[in-house]
């Protein structure tokens, strides 16, 4: 089984700056898209072609739960990748979770609610791998929820040119994901992300 990319996170400290600030990078103006109000994040989508997205989150000024998005995203730091998440069949995750137990995982399995711009909330299931923190440079996954994908109605213009993770053993990672059916390409370095997206003005290059 292959898994591709579903939607990758971009966290900012402040959503409205946020979308300003890819405007401004790439000519593309992410659509508010809501909140995951149990993350205390503000939510906007830009697609990245197909059936994939950039989801720019930033908190929602809420109380955060503690360990939540909105909690790890109070900090002033400029835009980074948070996050990257791949899409799995319906019924699939809870086969996916055992199967990253049995790679030595802390693997989370729980439901994600986003709150619409229109007041109806989409629930999907998720799987977090590392903690519930979720390591960023270990992909989560998620069922689809109810309705349209979010890439279909999200501004488009922007392209996925290059994805990449890096960790300290990059053959050790590149052989469990590969066990989770996620081919990515794995850089050695200290653990993290990169991205470099193609815009109407350019590329745009995203680290964590």
């Amino acid at each position: 089984m292959r898994i591709v990319l579903d939607h990758l996170l971009v966290g900012v400290p402040d959503l409205e700056a946020g979308v300003d600030w890819l405007q401004a990078a790439t000519g593309v103006r992410a659509a508010g898209a809501g909140s995951w109000e149990d993350e205390a994040v503000g939510l906007a989508f830009a697609s990245l072609g197909g059936r994939a997205y950039l989801a720019v989150v930033g908190p929602d000024g809420s109380a955060a739960p503690a360990g939540s998005l909105g909690a790890r995203l109070g900090a002033p730091a400029g835009p980074r990748l948070v996050g990257w998440v791949c899409p799995v069949e319906p019924g699939a995750l809870d086969g996916l979770a055992a199967a990253a137990r049995s790679a030595g995982l802390a693997a989370v399995v729980g439901e994600l609610a986003r709150r619409r711009p229109d007041g109806r909330t989409v629930v999907s299931r998720r799987l977090v791998l590392g903690g519930g923190d979720g390591s960023a440079h270990l992909p989560a996954f998620v069922e689809p929820g109810r309705g349209a994908h979010p890439s279909i109605d999200a501004p488009g213009g922007l392209r996925l040119r290059s994805f990449s993770v890096a960790d300290p053993d990059p053959d050790g990672l590149g052989k469990l994901l590969a066990g989770l059916g996620v081919e990515v390409e794995v850089a050695e370095g200290a653990p993290g992300l990169a991205a470099v997206l193609g815009s109407p003005i350019g590329e745009l290059t995203l680290e964590s």
